[in-house]
C-alpha cells in the first residue's frame, strides 16, 4: 500500500482504503473497499506484508485472510445518500 494510503477494518466484515490526500473535511470516501460478502466476521487486525500489495486481515474469530489490493473495489461507486 503506497504512503498516502491508509487502511481500515469495520465491523461491517469490510476493509476500506482512504487516500490521505484528498483534504475533503466534509465527506471522506473510501479509494478502494473489499467487496460485500468477501469476508465473513468484523475486521480486528490489519498488516501490510512486505510486498506492498497484500493486507493480512484478522477477523473476530481468529481466521487471517490475505487481500491483494490491486484487487480491491473503486470506491466510486458510492452515492450520496442525502
Amino acid at each position: 500500500v503506497p504512503t498516502h494510503l491508509l487502511a481500515t477494518g469495520t465491523a461491517y466484515k469490510q476493509v476500506q482504503i482512504y487516500d490521505v490526500r484528498i483534504q475533503s473535511s466534509t465527506r471522506r470516501r473510501p479509494a478502494l473497499y473489499t467487496p460485500e460478502g468477501l469476508l465473513s466476521h468484523r475486521t480486528t487486525a490489519l498488516c501490510q506484508l512486505p510486498d506492498g500489495n497484500t493486507l493480512a486481515v484478522g477477523d473476530s474469530v481468529g481466521d487471517c485472510h490475505l487481500l491483494d489490493v490491486r484487487k480491491m473495489h473503486s470506491g466510486k461507486g458510492y452515492r450520496n445518500a442525502s
